[in-house]
């Protein structure tokens, strides 16, 4: 309305200017005053709003608010300290979902999309439905929670899997000589949960269910930061890259469009 306004005085301005000079009045025209229109303000793409606007992108009953906040503010703090050769990607285990659930999402940032959702094992000794019990020590058959980072892919005695590297020190970095890695089993499944009322449980690896394993393996193998989350108060209290992180300044490298569907 304000554009329009300001349109229509101009032209009044120059109607009556073109009007004297035909009509040879020699009194000066009075310059028509444009009001300069402040730039439009947008809402700076930082901060504990912008995090929830990107998570506003996911479906719901997907991963949780905590364990994505978690994993993203996280990942601010392991970016300026750490390499990753496809940084825009993140998988989140979320611990905070029972075994029979899909628990596992392999997140695109740029697009802002999940490309992978999976059931996903926990170990033996980390609890029944619910993974409730961490260690990050040998013949434990627990799993580790916190960040690592995704290495190589290999043929081993479960087939084609991914060695995983803790980033964490005393809480997952003894992933690899543990032999923590990413697998195919055949108790991750529907079929299993339905009669057990559970997953099978692993030695400690995040196992996936045959189907999946390939193709969640080949997007995030080689650098991508992958992270198991669970509501543990110790693990939130020993974390250096959690207490390092800060919702308040969050930030991505390059603001991803926000898009629905």
């Amino acid at each position: 309305m304000k554009k329009i306004t300001i349109l229509f005085a101009l032209f009044v301005g120059l109607t009556s200017f073109h009007s004297a000079e035909n009509n040879k009045i020699e009194e000066p025209i009075a310059a028509v005053a444009v009001p300069t229109l402040p730039k439009e303000v947008l809402p700076a793409q930082t901060g504990e709003l912008f995090l929830r606007s990107l998570f506003a992108q996911f479906p719901e009953n997907s991963v949780s608010w905590e364990a994505f906040k978690s994993a993203m503010t996280g990942r601010q703090v392991l970016m300026q300290e750490t390499v990753f050769s496809k940084p825009d990607i993140i998988t989140i285990v979320d611990f905070s979902k029972p075994s029979t659930q899909e628990r596992l999402f392999v997140i695109d940032i740029n697009e802002v999309k999940i490309l992978f959702s999976s059931l996903t094992s926990h170990g033996r000794n980390t609890g029944e439905n619910m993974a409730t019990n961490f260690s990050n020590m040998p013949e434990s058959y627990q799993s580790s929670l916190g960040f690592y980072k995704t290495a190589e892919t290999y043929i081993g005695s479960k087939g084609f899997s991914m060695r995983l590297d803790g980033l964490e020190t005393n809480i997952n970095s003894n992933a690899r000589s543990r032999g923590i890695v990413v697998h195919a089993a055949d108790y991750v499944s529907k079929s299993f949960a339905q009669q057990h009322g559970r997953l099978g449980r692993s030695q400690g690896c995040p196992a996936l269910p045959q189907e999946m394993n390939k193709p969640v393996i080949q997007k995030i193998s080689g650098g991508s930061i992958f992270f198991i989350y669970a509501p543990n108060e110790q693990y939130h209290r020993t974390s250096k890259v959690i207490k390092a992180s800060d919702i308040n300044s969050f930030e991505v490298e390059a603001p991803p469009a926000i898009v629905k569907g």
